[in-house]
């Protein structure tokens, strides 16, 4: 029988048999605690680097309970799952065909039963999304997102590097029934779009048609009833000068609906967001290509503006990102090095034991705000805050 590529639309017999009731019966619907939001505020000011993970990724995500950290490891060519407490690899399941297949962003399901993955396949520079169990790394779907596109073959638009030039993006809802996935070049896509999947059947729910050319993350609210998507678009003045403008959409994912778009000012870009625990206001954290940056809390509801915080930055800083208690960011830069900033209190910390600011992709915090991952290419350094 003919070796399946991993792009190949892949469906377990049993899953196929029995459809949803599988699903259900491995946990797919199991109503997954809501991500804790910094109950107790962490300290910074006493850090410590607890782990160095020895494993090479670009992208990495925490589960629900802090407990578990996904990667894509091995420099794309496998999906690890690490425990953050021991600092010790769990599992790994490795790509299809590692010459020719690897792996982009990643994510754990709420109940810690399974990981996902977008898939890129070099033969035909087609994308797809994966989901496995993660106990047994048996593959329950897979599915394309672009098959052959020619906007990731372009020579001009650094097609010839895939799948280096591709920027994706991954997120399970906090009530483990939908996976949200995207992936575009690195400098823009000309056919910005969000996919929505049912985690049970692997069904493409919606296609979301973004007007973000440059989408750089995405983010379930609490409840699972807002999904917003974040990034920018550029576009050249006469003159030949260029503009950037900051956006940040907000999606109902139960009917693919747009419900607002939110612009930031004067060239801001958000890099990082975070819900508030009752998903009723949205914090983003947004930086110009110079000084400015802001931590700007819009209401979800209305898409109006509640406050807006000035946020500290050097010029160089081009790692931003945000704790889920929207009051702390780490920063990092080549002058200024790694930083972790309160706004509330205006207090800043240097993050010892591992430099980060050159060499790294997005840091991420626990969900519960007390540990901090870093992806670089010299391994994953996890910090635990200080009590």
């Amino acid at each position: 029988m003919k070796k399946t590529t991993a792009l190949t639309v892949t469906v377990l017999a049993i899953a196929t048999l029995v459809g949803t009731s599988v699903a259900k019966s491995a946990g797919f619907f199991a109503q997954a605690p809501t991500p804790a939001v910094a109950q107790a505020k962490p300290s910074w000011e006493n850090s410590k680097l607890v782990h160095k993970l020895p494993t090479v990724a670009n992208y990495a995500k925490f589960s629900s309970n802090g407990l578990l950290l996904v990667c894509n490891g091995e420099q794309g060519k496998a999906i690890q799952l690490w425990d953050v407490r021991k600092g010790e690899l769990l599992s790994s399941i490795k790509a299809d065909d590692t010459t020719t297949t690897s792996f982009g962003d990643v994510a754990i399901s709420p109940d810690g039963q399974f990981v996902a993955s977008i898939i890129y396949s070099q033969i035909d520079k087609s994308i797809g999304v994966g989901l496995w169990n993660r106990k047994t790394g048996e593959a329950i779907w897979k599915k394309p997102i672009f098959t052959n596109s020619a906007e990731f073959r372009s020579p001009k638009d650094s097609g010839e590097n895939f799948p280096a030039s591709i920027v994706s993006s991954l997120e399970f809802s906090p009530n483990g029934r939908f996976i949200a996935s995207s992936a575009r070049k690195y400098f823009g896509s000309e056919n910005p779009q969000i996919q929505l999947w049912d985690v049970a059947t692997g069904e493409k729910r919606f296609v979301l048609r973004s007007n973000i050319k440059s989408l750089r993350r995405m983010s379930f609210s609490p409840d699972s009833q807002v999904l917003a998507s974040l990034g920018s678009n550029e576009s050249i003045l006469k003159g030949g000068t260029y503009h950037w403008q900051g956006l940040i959409q907000l999606w109902n994912p139960n009917t693919g609906q747009l419900l607002h778009t939110l612009k930031e000012k004067n060239e801001l870009i958000p890099k990082s967001i975070a819900f508030s625990p009752d998903g009723r206001t949205l914090t983003s954290l947004s930086k110009d290509a110079i000084y400015e940056a802001h931590l700007r809390t819009w209401d979800v509801n209305t898409g109006g503006t509640v406050r807006t915080v000035p946020a500290s930055v050097d010029r160089t800083d081009d790692q931003l990102s945000l704790s889920p208690d929207a009051k702390t960011y780490l920063v990092a830069g080549q002058v200024a090095g790694s930083r972790i900033i309160n706004a509330e209190i205006r207090k800043e910390w240097p993050l010892g034991g591992f430099d980060v600011s050159s060499g790294a992709s997005t840091g991420l915090f626990s969900p519960d705000g007390q540990m901090l991952a870093v992806p670089t290419v010299a391994g994953i350094p996890i910090w635990q805050a200080g009590n």
